[in-house]
C-alpha cells in the first residue's frame, strides 16, 4: 500500500518539473485561428489541443523537444518548443478531379464489424490519441462499395463531450496514410453509454480493394475534462486526476489491424505473446462498424 502512495506522490510530484509552453494556431492564408488543432510532445506521452480562438498551452519536460500540430483540412507541421508561441499551418489543397455525378441506389446494406463482446477500459488520457482499425472490402458484396455511415460505442461522463471522425487510405506498408475527409467531422456524445451513427453519405466515399482504416480521436478541450476520482486499495486514500471524454469501447480481433497515433506517430497494435490469461492471441482495436451501400 504504501509503494502505490509514493508512486501516486512521485507521479503529483514531476508534474511541477513540467514547463508550460502556450501559443496560438493560426490559418496561413487567412490568419484566422485554427481551433481543435491536436499536439503532440515528440516523443513523449503529453498533448494538448487547440480551443476555439486557436490557443493552446502544454507541459513538456525537456525543451530541446519538437511539438507536434495536426488537425484535418491543413498539413501536419513540427515546430520547436521554443518557436511555437506562433503556430502558422498550410492548408492543404484537395486536388478537384473531373466532376463525377453519382447516384446512389441504397437498396442494399452491409454491416462490416461486429460490437459483441464489447468492453470499457477506465483509461486516463494525459495526451490526445487515435485509435483505428481498418475495415476491409467486402468483395462477396463488391456492387456496395460507398461509405454510408459509422457506428461508435462510447461512454462519457459528461453530457456534451466532443470526438473527431478521422478516415484514412491503406499504405502500401498497411498502415494509415492520407486523409480522406478534407473537412472535420465533430461528433457530440451525451452522458452514459450510446451507439453513436455519423452519416457519411454525402462526402461520397469509395471502399477501394485495400479497405480504408477509420478512427476515433479524442480532444483535450475544457469542456471534455472531468475530474476522475481514484481509490487506492486497502486505503481510505482517494487521488484526484484529470480525465477526458468520451472513450470509446474495445474488443479484441484476431488480426493486426488497429492502429495508435499518441506520440507524434502511428504504431500498429500486435499481438501480445505472453499473454497467458487469453484462451487466444489477440489484438485490442476500437469498436468502429462501418455501413456501405450501393
Amino acid at each position: 500500500m504504501r509503494e502505490k502512495i509514493l508512486v501516486w506522490i512521485l507521479l503529483l510530484i514531476s508534474q511541477f518539473t513540467f514547463s508550460q509552453i502556450k501559443g496560438v494556431v493560426k490559418d496561413s492564408l487567412t490568419g484566422n485561428p485554427v481551433p481543435y488543432v491536436n499536439i503532440w510532445v515528440e516523443g513523449e506521452n503529453f498533448g494538448a489541443t487547440s480551443i476555439e480562438d486557436g490557443t493552446f498551452s502544454i507541459n513538456t519536460s525537456e525543451k530541446s523537444k519538437n511539438l507536434i500540430f495536426s488537425t484535418i483540412g491543413f498539413e501536419t507541421k513540427k515546430y520547436s518548443v521554443f518557436n511555437a508561441n506562433n503556430v502558422v499551418l498550410k492548408p492543404i489543397v484537395y486536388q478537384l478531379d473531373d466532376v463525377v455525378l453519382t447516384k446512389f441506389k441504397n437498396s442494399k446494406q452491409i454491416e462490416i464489424g461486429d460490437s459483441k463482446k464489447r468492453f470499457y477500459l477506465p483509461e486516463p488520457q494525459n495526451t490526445p490519441w487515435i485509435f483505428a482499425r481498418k475495415i476491409n472490402f467486402d468483395v462477396t458484396n463488391s456492387d456496395a462499395r460507398f461509405l454510408k455511415t459509422l457506428i461508435y460505442y462510447t461512454k462519457s461522463e459528461l453530457d456534451s463531450a466532443k470526438f473527431r471522425v478521422r478516415l484514412f487510405s491503406v499504405s502500401k506498408n498497411d498502415m494509415p496514410e492520407e486523409d480522406l475527409l478534407s473537412k472535420e467531422i465533430i461528433v457530440q456524445v451525451k452522458k452514459g453509454k450510446h451507439k453513436i451513427e455519423v452519416d457519411l453519405l454525402t462526402y461520397k466515399i469509395e471502399v477501394p480493394k485495400q479497405g480504408i482504416i477509420v478512427g476515433f480521436e479524442s480532444l483535450f478541450v475544457e469542456e471534455n475534462k472531468y475530474i476522475e476520482k481514484i481509490s487506492i486499495p486497502k486505503s481510505n486514500n482517494i487521488v484526484k486526476n484529470d480525465n477526458y471524454d468520451p472513450h470509446i469501447f474495445y474488443q479484441y480481433i484476431d488480426s493486426e489491424s488497429s492502429y495508435t497515433f499518441r506520440t507524434g506517430k502511428w504504431v500498429k497494435q500486435q499481438m501480445n505473446m505472453n499473454q497467458q490469461w487469453q484462451e487466444d492471441k489477440k489484438v485490442i482495436a476500437p469498436v468502429i462498424k462501418a455501413v456501405l451501400t450501393n
